[in-house]
């Protein structure tokens, strides 16, 4: 016999009497307060967020979204952390990368060896954002483990100055 041909849920009044208890374990089973629910986050593409993208072969690019939040602005003073999950991109200091002004792309094996040498595996991606204090891109690759609690708490000019 089919569940549904002799229950109706939720409000169901043709119920035989000896099935009323599974009626009600049932409808105890899904009782919730709507009212405590929270809206999820609308649906962001992919796209949307700024990140700059690393290849296999060394590649690194600027997406779309990032280069409308940089918009003309192609050199920055790149640094990395230790562990090479966290890069940064300092606009206002001494370039060391200089993205090509139509693609926003550039070709860097060196900094690709650095970061397999630190165990990143490619293609991979950091996803970046302002840091309005420091002035400066804050990138993280989170395809990483995360880091021991100790490791993220370096700060400001501290961090960037190496003390």
């Amino acid at each position: 016999m089919d569940f549904h041909s002799f229950f109706r849920y939720p409000d169901s009044q043709i119920i035989p009497a000896h099935t009323a208890a599974m009626k009600e374990a049932i409808m105890y089973q899904y009782q919730v307060d709507l009212s405590t629910f929270v809206d999820i986050p609308s649906v962001r593409s992919y796209f949307d967020h700024p990140r700059v993208l690393i290849s296999g072969k060394g590649n690194i690019s600027l997406n779309s979204s990032m280069q409308k939040k940089v918009g003309e602005q192609r050199e920055f003073h790149a640094r990395i952390s230790p562990d090479g999950r966290y890069l940064a991109l300092y606009p206002e200091e001494t370039a060391n990368l200089r993205f090509s002004k139509k693609g926003a792309t550039l070709l860097h094996v060196d900094l690709l060896k650095l970061l397999e040498s630190k165990g990143i595996q490619f293609p991979t991606a950091y996803e970046m954002e302002w840091h309005a204090e420091d002035k400066v891109w804050v990138g993280c690759c989170p395809d990483l483990p995360a880091p021991p609690a100790s490791a993220a708490k370096g700060k400001g000019s501290a961090a960037r100055s190496g003390k």
